[in-house]
């Protein structure tokens, strides 16, 4: 991507808040489709600036899925998903703690 990745453009303001607001709109539709339009579900695992990169046009995309999950295949009737895992994928600061303690992961990981 040729504007780098999203953590390089946070510091010293600039990004104007207002494109800061459609990169983050651009990220949940993203997240939404991976988790809710693919025909296999996905869960990111490590969302963060530095897994965000940005466009010629600014426009988010969404990077580094080595530790991503898959979840079940597509079900035309949308429900929370859950999955338990066996390991811990992720960033411990990052994760919610209900993943930590018990291993299962809904949709809400990623946000």
């Amino acid at each position: 991507m040729s504007n780098g990745s999203l953590d390089k453009h946070l510091p010293g303001g600039k990004l104007s808040w207002k494109k800061r607001v459609e990169i983050c709109r651009g990220v949940a539709r993203g997240l939404h489709y991976l988790h809710t339009g693919a025909k296999r579900s996905m869960f990111h695992c490590i969302l963060r600036a530095s897994t965000i990169l940005l466009d010629g046009n600014m426009e988010p995309k969404l990077a580094v899925f080595g530790l991503s999950v898959h979840g079940p295949r597509f079900n035309p009737k949308p429900q929370p998903q859950q999955i338990n895992v066996d390991h811990i994928i992720g960033v411990v600061g990052y994760m919610p703690l209900e993943y930590v303690m018990d291993g299962d992961l809904i949709d809400k990981v990623d946000e």
